[in-house]
């Protein structure tokens, strides 16, 4: 299951926007799944341009799993934090 909000003032050239999305997702080890999960995850994020020469882009994500050994769980279906999409700084 998959839902997902946009709200934008303009398609092409936005100056305010936000989205959620929310995915629900699972497994049962009686219907052709290797083990039996729940898997909910909700993303946001916030457009704004408070000045014409600068954006602000926030975004979050939340997420919980529901398995009895982690260990069955694929890593494709594991939450973790950092990932191609994060900021990173370095000194």
């Amino acid at each position: 299951l998959n839902v997902t909000y946009v709200k934008t003032d303009n398609i092409a050239q936005p100056t305010y926007g936000r989205s959620l999305n929310f995915t629900l997702q699972g497994g049962s080890s009686s219907l052709l799944s290797s083990t039996s999960f729940a898997r909910a995850e909700l993303k946001g994020k916030l457009f704004l341009t408070p000045f014409s020469f600068a954006h602000i882009v926030l975004r979050g994500d939340i997420g919980y799993t529901v398995v009895n050994d982690l260990n069955d769980l694929p890593l494709s279906m594991r939450l973790f934090a950092g990932g191609m999409t994060t900021v990173r700084g370095y000194p």
